[in-house]
């Protein structure tokens, strides 16, 4: 009995040796993994410098506002889901815009006109569809439909706003003017950072839009700002990681600040009939996540700095979703899905406002908010309208099949927000149930022949007197 006892208390020593032992290692790889993995998001005061210096060249040029008004902000984040931010139930604590939320006039979701940033970007300055001002996708375009001589700066610039952007990315499209009425427009062009990301990282956007929004005091301003943050591939920074282990899968898709390993990986995940495991969206989600934090701690700066009161007008909504791993599809663009387009709308303002069924009618609702004349539009005929048009990745080849060869276009019934019919060029049609944020597939849908005529109608409106499916892919560059 006594060696029985003594057998026993041997064992259990045992046990919690290697139970300490397994801590120690596991607390090690988890150090490791915050070393190898994580980001400490460390100040960059050179850039800083050197981004306050060229700011001050380029203001030096810049003309005041002239006259009354109030100042109006325009936050325009890149690839922000509705259904990310706490202010509007989503998963990711956003304090900020929750706290702007409680004094909004506006908080909802609504749609893009296009899950590829630039296209709605454009949507967001001209107050028209893609398939209007022509713009799909950034520099490689689509096609053009004119000049687009009618822009909301420019609207504001002439009734005597000083206007200025500041952009993370890239907001110069001169061949089809949707820049139009900018005093200054800075975006990533500006110098180079300590960091080596390929956009202005958010704390340096506010940085730059709190000098300009100072130095052009004195009159009515309208400040753009645009951030980049969460675009592919997301940044983990430290102060938002709670277990570096999580990231683990992550570790497979971004090694460090560099997309080795990247491309391959997203080209295999975009392959049709490819699924994507709930652990491995689970640990995009957490990165997503933590930029999108960065970037609300960001606007909660700029909103404090900016000084605006209950007299000024402040925008904010996302220019285009975010997949992240739904659809099997990772990052922006490609398709028109609610996680690609759904994006949330924030506005505070002295006046009431309708909460509008898409983003691109924004500009609109501010405008005769203001008293000054609307931008030119086309009848809606009740329809909230995405689209977006052959957005193959540069990465992906075409022997993947048809999957991004197509014009892709969501139509939303602005009346029954529930139904939602999608459409393409290859002739195939999907109708969804949206009711209680789901996202339901239908095989009859007695509603879509009504969405089906009045798409019809859109269409035929913006200058498409065709079909969808007789739509022909743009010209390869170089062909007549």
């Amino acid at each position: 009995m006594r060696w029985q006892t003594i057998h026993d208390r041997l064992f259990v020593a045992l046990v919690v040796l290697c139970t300490g032992y397994l801590l120690v290692v596991a607390r090690g790889a988890q150090v490791r993994e915050r070393a190898r993995l994580v980001q400490p998001l460390e100040a960059q005061p050179k850039t800083g410098e050197r981004d306050e210096a060229r700011l001050s060249s380029i203001m030096e040029d810049a003309k005041l506002g002239r006259g009354d008004g109030p100042d109006v902000v325009f936050i325009a984040i890149d690839g922000l889901r509705a259904d990310a931010i706490s202010a509007l139930g989503g998963w990711t604590p956003t304090p900020a815009l929750e706290a702007f939320a409680q004094g909004a006039r506006v908080a909802a979701a609504v749609q893009a006109p296009s899950p590829e940033a630039a296209a709605s970007r454009a949507s967001l300055l001209t107050g028209v569809h893609p398939i209007e001002h022509g713009v799909y996708r950034l520099r490689n375009g689509g096609w053009p439909r004119g000049d687009i001589r009618a822009t909301l700066p420019k609207r504001l610039a002439r009734a005597g706003w000083a206007t200025v952007g500041i952009s993370a990315n890239s907001i110069e499209d001169d061949e089809r003017h949707v820049r139009r009425g900018f005093d200054i427009a800075i975006d990533e062009k500006m110098t180079a950072a300590e960091d080596g990301l390929p956009y202005l990282r958010a704390d340096r956007v506010t940085d730059l839009a709190l000098s300009a929004f100072q130095t052009l005091e004195g009159g009515p301003r309208f400040l753009w700002v645009e951030y980049g943050d969460l675009q592919t591939p997301w940044v983990p920074w430290e102060p938002w990681i709670d277990n570096p282990l999580t990231l683990v899968s992550y570790a497979m898709w971004w090694p460090g600040k560099t997309k080795v390993g990247w491309n391959k990986r997203f080209a295999n995940l975009m392959k049709k009939g490819s699924s994507v495991s709930n652990d491995t969206m689970e640990t995009w989600r957490v990165v997503y996540s933590a930029e999108l934090q960065l970037v609300d701690r960001e606007i909660g700066r700029l909103l404090d700095g900016l000084g605006v009161d209950e007299s000024d007008w402040v925008v904010l909504v996302g220019v285009n979703g975010m997949y992240l791993g739904e659809h099997s599809l990772l990052g922006d663009g490609y398709d028109v899905y609610q996680e690609g387009v759904a994006v949330p709308l924030l506005i505070r303002g002295p006046a009431s406002l309708d909460t509008p069924a898409g983003s691109a009618d924004v500009p609109n609702l501010l405008l005769e908010a203001l008293g000054l004349t609307p931008l030119p539009s086309v009848e809606a005929y009740g329809l909230a309208v995405s689209e977006v048009r052959y957005a193959p990745p540069e990465v992906l080849k075409a022997s993947y099949g048809q999957r991004f060869k197509r014009v892709r276009r969501a139509w939303l019934d602005v009346e029954a927000p529930e139904h939602l019919l999608i459409l393409d060029s290859g002739g195939a049609e999907e109708a969804y149930d949206l009711s209680d944020g789901g996202y339901e597939r239908l095989k009859d849908a007695p509603w879509a022949d009504d969405l089906r005529e009045r798409a019809g109608l859109w269409l035929i409106a913006r200058g498409e007197g065709k079909a969808i499916s007789e739509e022909k892919a743009p010209p390869k560059k170089g062909a007549p």
